[in-house]
């Protein structure tokens, strides 16, 4: 079918690959539903390069458990035997996307990757499109990624890795269905009605192409229909050949599908000229995966059996280590043979464990669960697998679970090592999901059942556990105590892994009291790094980035994340970027870079993957920075975070959630919504007058609730609170908080009010503006800034009304000449409008700025002229 209506996707794609000829690789992500094009434009680009690039294609499959690393398999044959060795092998999944990169780097002409139907990618394929994606620019390489978005759910990690890679590095292409007119023009020379067509389609290519060919006017079961007409016509032998294909998913090697049905090329050259089949290299596929899907749900359930069956019977009867087992044990599932699956599907596990593909491993942890007859400890041993890559992929709720189950059996069995060493582990997992007492209670209860002479590692573990347990909840004494019987054992059994924790536990409790960088928390950075103990450094990382924003010391802050999140992304330790990102966050918000925050903010938000500790932040920053904002429905984002706080019981959590409710009590003159969260805060301060934790004291003194005087409050907020607004004001400014400079200005006089004004109107802070204004009225004041137009006001990027009409003349693709003559203005004062709109959507070109607008819903509002 002519493709129509896809110059702009030709354009986008031509210009990134004229930039990897000049000598810098980019990531293309294509995305739409079923059947919009997706292959078909890319082949199209292939063609138009192929003689100018060293081509590589892999695909995605459909498999109960995807096969690890399923493209690159697919590309291996392109690649060096160095890679191919590699990829056969157990080789550390770092080395081996190392090696590829390198590959990629050292060729001569420019490389064209495609991995195609991402949206069935594993954990381990994900983690390479991560690691390529972020290191793109180091090749001459157009890395392009399709997937069907209408299949990704809210928590399908594909939504989340746009998040995991610097914006200039990659782009993402949305398809959109053809429009009525380019139907018309596909249906000149078709009897049938196009706007019929047009009706039943919805401007779907796919569907729009395979009722022009006369197959059935229907969609999406007619389209099946009209499949399975042409299916039935063909000869029993070529039926035959596509119903094998059809239980194959993906690409099938011929020399397999040689063994399964040995007359199949009988039946191949007929497939092939039909078109229905495609041939590549030595492998086989449907032109279109509805057609799989379609000849496969045709089969009746006992002759889909039978088909698995044989297929299932050749792939034993040619195993060896080369066998991709998550295949096995997906037609061993088809076939129903319980036995096969029970037996491969933790051998398919472990093999993705060794790919780095978690997710993947985690699904064939549990069908090993499902069909295991395992008792003792080979069940235990199984649950406890299965807990923690649930752990390592953030699906702490299945992990606890599972990992509870290995306990009973441990119970049972009377091993109290295992029982020890199952509660730590508990432990660590109640911690994630926010819940201190279980997290207690099981840290705890694990040190009692492993002292008394149990092996020292195991004990040493038990003990820096509780020691991180007692630091996350500002509990000194506690985290050096337990943190010094763990750093006694490692020492004594010379186990730096341990003692690098340990470390950095005692130095993280004496960094938050004392405000100054310890030098046990430096040193467990020294050992993490020097160890490659990649969590640790991340977790070193972490801590001092998130006491330092704490105690308001940015410079330290900015360089840790900086360094932190570089750290992390390189070694994949994606929990501790996350973790890093949402404290990103939270110094973005303090120092006013806005827009920066929320971003990062949004995107934590909007996937359900992550553990509370990370959301608890990002949702905070988010309610706090709306409803300075003046969008007071930011409350509903602090409510959630207060939930997930309290359980937490630590202060690091619960205060700034409590400070965030107690500002939109001070803006609202509503005291319930804070009421609960602040008695619980005041309850664990006690007697406790660390610095970090002073902010909720100034926002209750703004709230007109009285503070023990006792209580000792450190700078800034003392002098805030005792009235001396210039000198608090100054104290702000150098710090950088320019937001509290504000709040301290407006306590002066009318000069430093109206400066304070000015300020919180060129920061945004709208809800604010209006409320301190308020005050001023009220107080019969007259004389008071006006401040931008309502309609500048409310749009997301403060764009002005005729900001916004100049957007939406470029989005009908109008030039400056064009626009200045609608508007009426000059072809220079559209420029000058044009300029401000990429700055304020923080893009660098028109078609960017209207996508971005697009997504800001702007371009829905409707704007008066100024």
């Amino acid at each position: 079918m002519k493709l129509l209506e896809r110059e702009n996707c030709f354009e986008i794609i031509n210009g990134h690959y004229q930039s990897v000829l000049n000598g810098t690789g980019h990531t293309l992500f294509i995305t739409g539903e079923a059947g919009i094009g997706k292959t078909s434009l890319i082949k199209e680009f292939i063609s138009q390069v192929q003689d100018t690039a060293f081509i590589l294609k892999g695909n995605c499959d459909s498999l109960f458990s995807p096969r690890p690393l399923g493209p690159l398999c697919d590309i291996s044959y392109r690649l060096t035997s160095n890679l191919q060795l590699q990829l056969r092998s157990d080789t550390d999944r770092s080395t081996l996307f190392s090696s590829f990169l390198t590959e990629l780097k050292d060729r001569s002409d420019p490389v064209i990757l495609i991995f195609e139907d991402i949206h069935w990618a594993d954990e381990a394929t994900l983690d390479l499109i991560k690691y390529l994606a972020r290191r793109i620019d180091q090749t001459r390489c157009l890395f392009i990624l399709s997937y069907r978005d209408e299949e990704i759910s809210t928590d399908h990690p594909v939504r989340t890795i746009h998040g995991e890679i610097p914006a200039r590095l990659f782009t993402k292409l949305k398809i959109n269905r053809l429009s009525l007119a380019a139907v018309r023009e596909l249906s000149e020379n078709s009897k049938l009605d196009p706007e019929h067509v047009y009706k039943l389609t919805e401007g779907n290519p796919f569907y729009v192409s395979e009722i022009l060919a006369s197959y059935s006017p229907g969609i999406p079961d007619n389209i099946k229909d009209s499949i399975l007409v042409v299916f039935n016509k063909q000869t029993g032998i070529v039926r035959m050949l596509w119903e094998f294909i059809s239980v194959l998913p993906g690409r099938i090697e011929t020399k397999f599908l040689e063994m399964v049905y040995p007359d199949f090329f009988t039946a191949l050259d007929a497939s092939i000229r039909s078109g229905i089949l495609r041939m590549e290299a030595d492998h086989l596929h449907f032109k279109h995966e509805l057609y799989r899907v379609t000849i496969e749900e045709a089969l009746t359930p006992p002759r889909r059996i039978q088909m698995n069956e044989k297929i299932l019977k050749v792939l034993l009867e040619n195993y060896d280590e080369k066998t991709d087992l998550a295949i096995l044990v997906h037609h061993a599932i088809n076939a129903q043979d319980r036995e096969v699956v029970a037996k491969f599907s933790p051998m398919a596990a472990r093999q993705a464990e060794q790919r780095g593909a978690h997710r993947e491993a985690t699904r064939l942890y549990g069908i090993a669960l499902e069909f295991s007859g395992s008792k003792g400890e080979d069940l235990a041993d199984l649950y406890e697998h299965h807990a923690y890559e649930c752990y390592l992929i953030n699906k702490t709720k299945n992990a606890i679970e599972s990992q509870t189950q290995a306990l009973k059996i441990w119970e049972d069995l009377g091993n109290r090592i295992k029982i020890g060493s199952s509660m730590r582990l508990l432990s660590r997992f109640y911690w994630f999901e926010g819940k201190k007492e279980e997290a207690e209670k099981f840290g705890l209860e694990a040190i009692r059942k492993l002292e008394n002479g149990f092996p020292l590692q195991e004990r040493a573990r038990a003990y820096s556990n509780y020691s991180q347990l007692k630091m996350l909840c500002n509990d000194k004494e506690g985290a050096l105590e337990y943190g010094q019987k763990a750093i006694d054992l490692a020492q004594k059994i010379n186990d730096e892994e341990i003692l690098c924790h340990a470390l950095n536990n005692v130095g993280a409790a004496i960094y938050q009291i004392n405000g100054n960088n310890s030098e046990q928390l430096q040193k467990s950075l020294e050992i993490a790094l020097r160890n490659c103990f990649h969590e640790h450094a991340a977790r070193a990382y972490s801590n001092l980035a998130s006491i330092s924003i704490e105690h308001r010391k940015y410079e330290m802050a900015h360089k840790t994340l900086n360094d932190g999140i570089a750290y992390s992304s390189q070694t994949d330790v994606d929990i501790a970027t996350y973790y890093m990102l949402s404290l990103r966050a939270r110094y973005h918000f303090e120092r006013c870079e806005w827009k920066e925050a929320a971003e990062i903010a949004q995107n934590i938000i909007d996937s359900s993957d992550h553990p509370s500790i990370v959301r608890i932040g990002a949702l905070t920053v988010m309610g706090r920075l709306s409803i300075r904002k003046g969008d007071f429905k930011g409350v509903e984002f602090l409510d959630e975070a207060k939930d997930l706080a309290l359980s937490t019981q630590e202060l690091q959590r619960i205060i700034p959630v409590a400070v965030g409710l107690l500002e939109y009590g001070w803006l609202t003159k509503d005291s319930n919504v804070y009421s609960d969260i602040l008695e619980e805060a005041l309850r664990l301060l006690g007697e406790f007058s660390m610095g970090l934790f002073c902010e909720v004291y100034y926002w209750m003194d703004k709230n007109g609730i009285a503070i023990d005087p006792k209580i000792k409050i450190s700078e800034p907020y003392r002098t805030a609170i005792s009235g001396k607004w210039d000198t608090a004001a100054e104290k702000w400014r150098k710090l950088g908080c320019r937001y509290e400079y504000a709040l301290s200005l407006f306590e002066g006089t009318e000069e430093a009010r109206n400066e304070a004004l000015r300020l919180l109107d060129q920061l945004g802070a709208y809800g604010t503006l209006e409320f301190l204004k308020s005050t001023l009225r009220a107080k019969g004041i007259k004389n008071i800034p006006r401040g931008p137009r309502v309609s500048t006001k409310n749009n997301p990027a403060n764009l002005t009304s005729r900001q916004v009409a100049v957007l939406k003349l470029l989005k009908e693709g109008l030039q400056n000449t064009e626009i200045a003559d609608k508007l009426f203005i000059s072809a220079k004062t559209v420029d000058h409008h044009i300029s401000a709109i990429l700055s304020k959507l923080n893009v660098h070109s028109r078609t960017k700025a209207v996508v971005e607008a697009e997504k800001l819903g702007i371009l829905e509002k409707q704007g008066e002229n100024e």
